[in-house]
């Protein structure tokens, strides 16, 4: 019959093989209703039929043909067809002008509110992405990869655990952060992360700076906040108990809430005096003196005092009061007149 198209009217009878045009899918033929030829591809017969090539079969199995994107793309689809995406792991849908995801037809990197948006049928932080992206450290919106599930960059917390972080290599596992750090969870008064969990702050700090931050000086005159005592000289001085009325030397405290210098409830010890009045000083761990200084603050709130060369170098948070010259025995000054300082917080216990 040549290659000619013939119509012929009646039944066609061949006594022997007739042999159909072989093709693959992506290079099958255009087609006309009735039109046959051997899919090599998925090794079926195809029949043209209501605009698209279609199993010949008579029945269907209920597994969609096959593709990767590329395959689908050089596909003539008719509106309908339906495919599985071998990339996307999912089954899509030609709607008439695109190809979606049965769950929707947004590309990757589009922003999403869900999967149902994304022709991927992954919507990972707020973007259609390429993957489903279950590592904890995993993500789609990392700056210059958007749609493309990649590791989270350093200091991320991922979907970490509190007090855990990513270290921009790992994609499954997290690590500690740093020991009396506050961590997303772990923000609470006085609440640090400690290997790896929430826990307790370090005695002497506040890592979350939560608390009140003490403030002292020297003041001539009167205090217009708290007295603590009374000097006679703002340098190698003597003091005085607040009672008494021979010296206008104040030293004088304030930003906390309650401040106080009662010597009960919750109070420390600033200093003791030999006398109420003219007296040395010494640190309140000697025991030759029985005036004490004192500051007090409220039952719920934590205060630490102690001495050294520099407050800071116990916390960043303690404040000088004054400076003594000794241990016992000692005079008094402003915090710049002598080595040995006087130092408080309000700090974790």
């Amino acid at each position: 019959m040549g290659s000619l198209e013939q119509t012929k009217a009646g039944n066609l009878i061949i006594g022997g093989i007739l042999r159909l045009g072989r093709f693959t899918t992506v290079n099958a033929p255009s087609g006309v209703d009735g039109a046959l030829y051997f899919d090599t591809t998925d090794n079926t017969t195809k029949l043209y039929s209501d605009s698209a090539w279609g199993d010949l079969s008579g029945g269907w199995d209920g597994v969609l043909l096959n593709y990767t994107t590329a395959q689908r793309d050089a596909l003539t689809p008719a509106t309908g067809m339906m495919i599985f995406n071998t990339e996307y792991g999912q089954m899509q849908i030609w709607g008439g002008t695109a190809w979606s995801g049965l769950t929707g037809s947004k590309e990757i990197a589009t922003e999403c509110e869900s999967a149902m948006d994304c022709a991927s049928g992954y919507c990972v932080d707020g973007v259609c992405c390429d993957s489903s992206c279950p590592g904890v450290c995993d993500a789609c919106n990392v700056a210059g990869f958007f749609g493309i599930c990649t590791v989270r960059p350093e200091n991320d917390d991922g979907n970490c655990l509190p007090c855990q972080t990513c270290d921009g290599i790992h994609r499954t596992t997290c690590i500690s952060r740093p020991d009396n750090t506050q961590d997303t969870g772990c923000t609470g008064t006085c609440q640090a992360c400690q290997s790896g969990i929430c826990g307790v702050a370090d005695t002497g700090t506040d890592p979350g700076n939560h608390l009140e931050d003490l403030i002292c000086s020297v003041t001539s005159g009167s205090c217009a906040n708290t007295s603590v005592f009374k000097m006679y000289s703002t340098t190698n001085s003597h003091a005085e108990l607040l009672s008494q009325s021979n010296y206008t030397n104040y030293v004088c405290c304030s930003g906390v809430t309650g401040l106080g210098t009662s010597c009960s409830g919750n109070y420390f010890t600033v200093l003791k005096l030999s006398g109420t009045t003219n007296a040395h000083v010494e640190k309140n761990t000697q025991a030759n003196y029985g005036n004490s200084v004192c500051l007090s603050v409220p039952a719920d709130v934590p205060m630490v005092c102690g001495y050294a060369s520099d407050c800071s170098t116990i916390g960043s948070d303690y404040a000088c009061v004054a400076s003594i010259s000794g241990d016992t025995n000692a005079h008094v000054g402003n915090c710049d007149d002598y080595a040995t300082k006087v130092c408080c917080a309000i700090v974790c216990e």
